[in-house]
């Protein structure tokens, strides 16, 4: 293996253990010493991404802006407890629908399914006077994550294809999605024929989505309009930098000298 190889993959295994917690195989395998190694170690790579995926789908909206509501008083505590026996359940529920997914399964069948199943599981077991609060915004957004991240790793289920997965819904989406008029948004406040530095403001926020009038509509509009996961990944990362425009202007100067000149341009 030659050198530069080597940097490569020490690279990549460094950011995979600091982004997801996934160890290199060759230490999985020195610390487990299990004769059945490298199925067990895609397993726990699964793992660790639906693990990942889930506090991208709950770390922010609906979901988690319940559990800081203090007008619940004591049901509160219930709701936690429920939440985490919940969580364990739905994400073994991801982690065997992964597993059984082949190129034989129609993709958009199989998403509707799991993202159905696990807002009844939540449904069922946690419940509120506002209903469900684990919507399908939260659960496309765990499955497709977790899709995402296999993709990116390149871990998809055999004969899984790219193409047919679909993209995560969230607001650096809806923002870049507003500028297609191809695209169908569930408007919440907004116009489509205005122009917002935000629009994800004015559009129902993704963790309130539900299946049909939201998520389906916005998906098939999607598939017509040729958004592929790589476009996806791609434009994302560009919203990200929009979002964070005013933090870049002040981030150098906090940390190295620079010139009058180089000030008065991030102003």
């Amino acid at each position: 293996m030659n050198e530069e190889k080597m940097k490569k993959d020490c690279a990549w295994d460094f950011l995979i253990y600091s982004y997801f917690g996934i160890v290199p195989e060759s230490i999985y395998n020195d610390i487990k010493k299990s004769d059945s190694a490298k199925e067990e170690y895609r397993d726990y790579c699964v793992k660790m991404v639906i693990i990942k995926a889930y506090e991208d789908a709950t770390g922010q909206g609906a979901y988690n802006a319940l559990f800081t509501q203090k007008n619940l008083g004591d049901k509160l505590a219930g709701m936690k407890d429920k939440s985490k026996e919940v969580k364990k359940e739905a994400a073994t529920y991801i982690f065997k629908q992964v597993k059984g997914l082949a190129s034989s399964n129609d993709y958009d069948t199989w998403h509707y399914e799991v993202c159905k199943e696990l807002v009844e599981k939540y449904y069922i077991d946690i419940k509120n006077k506002d209903g469900n609060f684990f919507t399908y915004g939260n659960a496309q957004k765990w499955v497709n994550m977790t899709m995402k991240y296999l993709w990116l790793l390149g871990w998809l289920p055999d004969g899984v294809k790219e193409e047919k997965l679909h993209i995560p819904i969230d607001s650096y989406m809806i923002d870049a999605l507003w500028k297609n008029k191809n695209v169908d948004l569930p408007l919440d406040k907004g116009d489509r024929s205005k122009s917002y530095s935000q629009p994800s403001d004015y559009v129902l926020p993704w963790s309130k989505w539900d299946y049909e009038k939201d998520y389906k509509e916005c998906q098939d509009s999607l598939n017509e309009s040729d958004f592929n996961m790589q476009r996806e990944n791609t434009t994302w990362i560009k919203q990200a930098e929009i979002r964070k425009e005013k933090e870049n202007k002040t981030k150098y100067p906090k940390f190295f000298v620079t010139s009058s000149a180089e000030n008065n341009s991030k102003e």
